[in-house]
Parts: C-alpha cells; sequence; structure tokens
C-alpha cells in the first residue's frame, strides 16, 4: 500500500491485524472514492429507497409500541403511518402535503 507510510503488499505479512484491518479500510474507501469521482454509484441501497431522505425520532418506548401496533392493527407500515402523520400535521400548518 503507497501513500500511507507503509510498505505492506498483502495479506501475508508479519502485520498487526489492526494494521491489516486499517489497510483493508483504505484499499476500500480508496475504490469508493474512484467508483464516486467516475459516476459510479456507490450505494447499496434499494430502488424503493434511492432519492429518498432518513429520518430519525427518539421517543419513550410506548410510542414506538403504540405506533408498531396501530400498524399492525391497519395492515399498512410505520412508515406509512409516519408520512401520513406529516402529511397531517403540515395540513395543520397550512404547509402543502409533499408527494
Amino acid at each position: 500500500m503507497q501513500g500511507y507510510g507503509v510498505d505492506i503488499q498483502g495479506e501475508n505479512t508479519m502485520a498487526s491485524p489492526v494494521t491489516r484491518t486499517l489497510l483493508r479500510t483504505l484499499r476500500h474507501l480508496e475504490k469508493e472514492i474512484a467508483e464516486k469521482a467516475a459516476g459510479k454509484s456507490t450505494t447499496r441501497q434499494p430502488k424503493s429507497r434511492q432519492g429518498k431522505k432518513a429520518l430519525v425520532c427518539h421517543a419513550e418506548p410506548a410510542l414506538a409500541w403504540q405506533l408498531k401496533k396501530l400498524a399492525l392493527d391497519r395492515d399498512v407500515t410505520v412508515q406509512a403511518l409516519l408520512v401520513e402523520s406529516l402529511g397531517d400535521l403540515f395540513e395543520k400548518y397550512h404547509l402543502p402535503r409533499c408527494p
């Protein structure tokens, strides 16, 4: 591996496991950077998630349980309920619903 101040060419060295893991990670990052520069997608997301943004919320366990129960009772996903509730919130504040 060149450019990192380490003279290790492969896995068959006496380098420590930590050093070998670090080098593998650096090789992977170099490959990912090269793919991004070439315009190749490096994400392995399902098509249903491409172009979407993850939203995260920390809530009480009881709230999470109730949300999951409602999703089961309604036979829909938790995601569908959350998208619906955000649409309702936007309406409440006179904002347009997002598609």
